[in-house]
């Protein structure tokens, strides 16, 4: 419930992060189609993000005394057994009214939405039709603004019979361009978000997207500009009635369309202020990280490297090479069991757990610098001494090692001394 309630705050957060960086960089542009498909990848990402969490493995070394419970003075039955007592607050009840309240709203944003497809049906049952070679316009009695339900535009009688050119271009418009199925899935994402005021905002800013965009397709056809913004504003003054789930001719702010219609077409080099939201998701998905703790025992981190020790050599072919250094061989086991193991880079993996450093001595046939390919082999008979060492830790007989799944770091140091005199 707590984690449910969670996540719609982490959506309510990342819809507010966006709205405002659109809003902030392209909300005044021209670029219609590119800003509709950020508010809509706005929306998706908001939805997504928090539930696509990145995992921070840490490693942690802990003693074994720190795994146990401790008791002072004499431990009865009655201390053992008795249980716990808690005081119940107002807040332990919270969680459940806040859920409560939220499946409420969402109740009443779904019967909203039902009503208003209700609504079309009954529309385009009372109304008549006519086809044409794309879409069917419905012609309704009621007062109703002209709208588009995917390929059915209804339109009111006194409409069709004074400018149904002009409606059915710009409902035509929205048809072409797929609006629906953008409210559809708007409006799916407002029952789950009804309480976040800035969701409702970037709706209505998608809305009127839709709007700029319609208005474009018109005024490209050769509509009368003047005449077209004059309907607008007729249309826009008028009480009728209007479904809540479609686009209709006056949907989103008509004046501020009007001065959409009016303004300068953007510079295309404007368009690059898109890549400014880019940072936002990586600081989104950063927020959401989640720390992952390993837990290794410290015991283990002395005695691994003092059973490798007595089973690990210097092998013939470093010694012979003059190769030496430090190497880093990660390990992975499953009840005692070693499933995994490879030399690794120690820079990238700073968070998994280390054991204390194995250190093996030889002393080399020649101090002179070898030949490449001595070299090559010197390196690839360490890393297999390396596995063969970890692969034998299978046979480790320890209660921590076998009852439990590890994942940590064997450094071993082979050191190539001078020979004796």
């Amino acid at each position: 419930m707590t984690l449910f309630l969670s996540y719609l705050l982490k959506v309510s957060v990342c819809t507010a992060v966006f709205y405002i960086a659109y809003i902030l960089t392209l909300s005044k542009e021209t670029f219609f189609k590119l800003n509709r498909m950020v508010l809509l990848s706005s929306a998706l990402a908001s939805v997504v993000l928090p539930l696509c969490t990145l995992k921070i493995t840490k490693g942690i070394i802990v003693s074994q005394e720190l795994a146990q419970d401790t008791f002072y003075g004499e431990v009865t039955g009655e201390h053992l057994f008795a249980p716990s007592v808690s005081n119940t607050v107002w807040t332990d009840f919270l969680p459940s009214a806040l859920l409560i309240l939220f499946l409420i709203g969402a109740a009443i944003v779904s019967l909203r939405n039902l009503y208003g497809v209700f609504q079309i049906f009954r529309i385009i049952k009372n109304s008549r039709h006519e086809i044409r070679s794309d879409v069917k316009i419905f012609v309704s009695n009621d007062n109703v603004i002209p709208f588009s339900w995917f390929r059915n535009i209804i339109i009111s009688a006194e409409d069709y019979n004074t400018n149904r050119e002009v409606i059915i271009k710009h409902e035509r418009a929205h048809i072409k361009l797929k609006h629906n199925y953008d409210l559809l899935f708007i409006n799916t994402v407002a029952i789950f978000q009804w309480f976040n005021p800035i969701f409702w905002l970037l709706r209505k800013e998608l809305i009127t997207i839709h709007e700029y965009q319609a208005d474009n397709q018109v005024l490209k056809n050769g509509i009368d500009a003047r005449k077209y913004q004059y309907l607008l504003i007729s249309k826009g003054t008028m009480q009728s009635f209007s479904i809540p789930v479609v686009n209709h001719l006056c949907s989103g702010n008509f004046q501020k369309r009007i001065k959409m219609m009016l303004k300068k077409r953007s510079s295309p080099n404007k368009a690059i202020k898109v890549l400014l939201l880019i940072p936002l998701l990586a600081i989104a998905v950063a927020a959401f990280a989640k720390t992952e703790y390993v837990v290794f025992p410290k015991s283990l981190t002395t005695e691994i490297p003092k059973y490798v020790a007595v089973r690990i050599a210097y092998p013939e072919e470093a010694k012979n090479a003059g190769t030496s250094g430090e190497f880093h061989v990660r390990i992975k086991s499953e009840n005692g069991e070693v499933k995994q193991a490879e030399v690794v880079d120690i820079k990238k993996y700073p968070n998994i757990p280390s054991c204390e450093p194995l250190i093996v001595v030889a002393y080399g046939k020649s101090t002179e610098k070898p030949a490449e390919t001595e070299s090559v082999k010197g390196l690839a008979s360490i890393e297999n001494e390396l596995l063969r060492a970890a692969a034998l830790l299978s046979q480790f007989d320890n209660p921590e090692w076998k009852n439990g799944n590890h994942d940590f770091i064997l450094p071993v140091v082979f050191e190539l001394r001078k020979p004796k005199h």
